[in-house]
């Protein structure tokens, strides 16, 4: 297996939720801390968001401002990644589904194509950047040539870069409300 490195966003507001949403139980653990173990095999893990408490070690680091959206966020965590990383992997914070098997799978899918991107795509065929793998050196550029990225989604800060897609099916689905929240704690209750 290559080694990846991971960027994790974890400061959305969770509006849609009415709470903080990352730290939700789901199976009887936090929602980030489940991501997190998702990406338990990359070099580095970094997290985007204001610092909390996680099961596993991580590096926090904040977009600047604060809570400048999901473009933003992606270009802060890459930026803190060792220079030396081949490959990136993008997580958003609230999937509750995702497994370490399907986050290797991107990683392997990507080694497979000649394209600079894998997306996940959902059970409803939606494509989801933020569980993706990335060459680092095109992402990097990329970021670094489409400044301001200060309130762009990812899909659309990303969708310049060629792309693969690999179906995850509800590994890709995320829980922004109460309903999906409730749906993956009835899926994955201990």
């Amino acid at each position: 297996m290559t080694t990846y490195a991971a960027v994790v966003l974890a400061g959305g507001r969770s509006r849609r939720m009415g709470s903080d949403k990352l730290a939700e139980p789901v199976g009887g653990v936090a929602m980030l801390d489940r991501v997190l173990a998702a990406a338990a095999g990359a070099s580095e893990v970094v997290c985007v968001g204001e610092p909390r408490t996680t099961s596993l070690p991580v590096r926090w680091v904040q977009e600047d401002p604060p809570h400048g959206g999901p473009a933003a966020a992606v270009a802060a965590g890459v930026d803190e990644l060792d220079p030396a990383a081949l490959v990136v992997v993008l997580l958003a914070g609230d999937l509750p589904w995702v497994t370490r098997a399907g986050v290797e799978q991107l990683v392997a899918a990507l080694h497979a194509t000649g394209t600079e991107g894998v997306m996940a795509v959902d059970a409803e065929g939606r494509e989801q950047p933020l569980l993706s793998a990335w060459r680092a050196d095109p992402l990097r550029t990329h970021l670094a040539a489409a400044q301001p990225l200060h309130g762009l989604p990812a899909f659309r800060t990303l969708a310049a870069l060629s792309r693969s897609t690999l179906q995850l099916g509800a590994a890709a689905d995320d829980a922004d409300t109460p309903e999906e929240l409730a749906a993956a704690r009835a899926r994955l209750s201990p």
